[in-house]
């Protein structure tokens, strides 16, 4: 499994692949899905999420904080669970609230439409990643966000 929160690559290109992966085969069997029906609604479920956009620069922000800090969630941490709860807290932390939540969603929606069947859409992931980014309300240090994160998940 692919733990690749964003890239600024897929920020730009993934909006002009989308449309022909809604159209492929082979897409929504890589992602797993039963028929190109669910598979499309899916996409289109995720698609209504009123997730604001933050500035540009915390985007880059953001990214910077999870390349820093990437292999050393891989290696810390028991399960993907903790690593998204703890990127959440960790860019909400130094960035905002907001641009951790963005990110979340934005990964799962590159998850959805990547035809990689190595990664995979799941919404507990964006959900738990948000919870991280709550964490940040009351964290200091790192492991003011690494804590909670293993206790709880």
């Amino acid at each position: 499994m692919s733990f690749e929160l964003f890239s600024l690559r897929n920020i730009v290109v993934l909006p002009f692949v989308i449309s022909a992966a809604y159209a492929s085969e082979e897409c929504w069997r890589a992602e797993g899905f039963a028929s190109l029906d669910a598979f499309q609604q899916q996409q289109r479920d995720w698609s209504r999420e009123n997730i604001p956009l933050p500035a540009p620069w915390n985007i880059v922000a953001a990214y910077q904080i999870y390349k820093t800090e990437q292999a050393d969630v891989r290696k810390s941490f028991r399960n993907d669970k903790q690593m998204h709860c703890y990127m959440g807290c960790r860019i909400a932390q130094d960035v905002n609230f907001v641009t951790a939540q963005w990110a979340a969603w934005k990964k799962e929606e590159r998850d959805l439409n990547d035809c990689n069947s190595e990664t995979h859409f799941e919404t507990l992931d964006y959900q738990v990643t948000v919870i991280g980014a709550h964490y940040a309300v009351t964290a200091k240090t790192k492991e003011d966000c690494r804590d909670p994160c293993i206790q709880n998940f």
